[in-house]
């Protein structure tokens, strides 16, 4: 009897349970519910335009022009095809994007979409790319001539660990060298077919790929052709071999792979030398796309001129000079509200973060900066990125501090540093 009554009390301490856990689990659901982001066709689909010089990071130079985080990813990962970030960059290079931001009706935000339109202007090259959705509902990115760039083929066929000097060898339109160990991973730039395959005078065990009616590649002085062969259909990124021993003109022991690019039956520079690999728009299709990219164009323009007159407003600015330091904060308030609000945080926050690290780097008289100034130059639309370079340039410790020092912003200790 007795265990009968435990287990009576037991079933029904398990129904309460089973209860409770049930309306906690309902209740987390229609919170979930009401949090999720929800969109309806009476939301207006608006373009937004971004534009800025590099100093520092990329990343850096657009979250100071005010790129929200998801769209300089969603950038980053679309030109990543056609530039290396870690090579190709330098300072006072140029970015310029159109993108999509859905608000409500009410103009409340819900999200981002898309990255319309992305360039880049590199000292050597500028890359311009639209995004396009075909008759067959297709999207893709494209240059102003219609042709696709998003599938472009990778611009190093080793694996970047592996990679290291370009030798010597004739002239780069012939092909270049990389110095690599023996037995670093070769990879196919891009898809394609294995056209031929030997053993040569020139570039010892060699493979040619081809990828389409316009672009090959070859790769010579492999460690051996095992495992590949002729008609063999490979994919980007897919392991071809490995590299081998390098003949030089002084019988030097040397490692490497070599790597060619041929266009239309000619080499050609394979540093500067994009392949894109995909369908490139033509017909009706072509003047479905150029109608739109002038579209695009035109708004760039309109944009401009806008900013334009902003930096004409700009420049009748009040002379922030005759501002006190405390005023110079409570202003820059107001700029900061934006930022802020993408990272969840309030503005007073942003600010004390921007007063500790400015104000500690500056503690360093060899900086040759100041709070005030900082406070000065980014009121009057003057590029601050200069100091952000300071950070880098900050020993590990210093960094350390800095972000502690931010920590305390964080849990409201918004006056660090305000009388350092």
């Amino acid at each position: 009897m007795k265990y009968v009554k435990i287990a009576s009390i037991m079933a029904i301490l398990m129904a309460v349970l089973i209860f409770t856990f049930y309306n906690m689990e309902k209740k987390n659901q229609q919170q979930e519910e009401n949090n999720r982001v929800t969109t309806s066709k009476n939301d207006i689909e608006t373009l937004k335009y971004a534009s800025g010089r590099i100093f520092g990071s990329i990343d850096d130079s657009m979250q100071q022009a005010n790129v929200p985080t998801p769209i300089i990813k969603r950038f980053i990962n679309l030109l990543a095809y056609a530039v290396d970030f870690q090579h190709d960059i330098k300072t006072g290079d140029k970015f310029d994007l159109v993108y999509e931001s859905l608000e409500n009706k009410d103009g409340k935000f819900i999200k981002y979409g898309e990255v319309i339109y992305a360039e880049l202007v590199l000292q050597q090259q500028k890359i311009s790319l639209y995004r396009y959705k075909d008759t067959k509902g297709k999207v893709d990115y494209y240059t102003i001539k219609g042709q696709v760039l998003k599938r472009s083929a990778n611009k190093d066929p080793l694996d970047s660990k592996s990679e290291g000097i370009i030798l010597n060898f004739g002239t780069k339109s012939s092909g270049v060298v990389y110095e690599a160990p023996v037995g670093a991973s070769v990879y196919a730039v891009a898809d394609g077919v294995i056209t031929d395959i030997k053993t040569t005078g020139a570039h010892g065990n060699y493979i040619k790929i081809n990828h389409n009616s316009e672009y090959s590649t070859e790769y010579g002085y492999l460690l051996s052709l095992d495992g590949v062969y002729e008609n063999m259909h490979v994919i980007k990124g897919q392991h071809i071999g490995y590299a081998g021993y390098v003949e030089t003109s002084n019988k030097s022991n040397t490692s490497g792979l070599y790597y060619g690019v041929i266009k239309n039956g000619k080499h050609v520079d394979p540093l500067k030398t994009v392949i894109p690999i995909g369908d490139d728009l033509r017909g009706e299709e072509f003047e479905k796309f150029k109608e739109m990219a002038s579209k695009i164009n035109a708004y760039i323009n309109e944009l401009k001129v806008t900013e334009a007159k902003n930096t004409n407003i700009r420049n009748a600015m009040p002379d922030w000079n005759k501002y006190s330091t405390e005023e110079l904060e409570k202003a820059l308030l107001l700029p900061l509200i934006k930022p802020a609000m993408q990272e969840g945080v309030s503005p007073e926050i942003m600010l004390c973060r921007n007063r500790v690290m400015i104000k500690t780097i500056c503690s360093f008289p060899v900086m040759k900066c100041s709070w005030r100034q900082y406070l000065i130059d980014r009121l009057s639309g003057k590029s601050v990125a200069s100091y952000m370079n300071k950070y880098d340039e900050m020993p590990v410790k210093v960094q350390s501090t800095i972000l502690q020092g931010m920590k305390f912003c964080d849990i409201g200790q918004t006056d660090m540093y305000k009388n350092y």
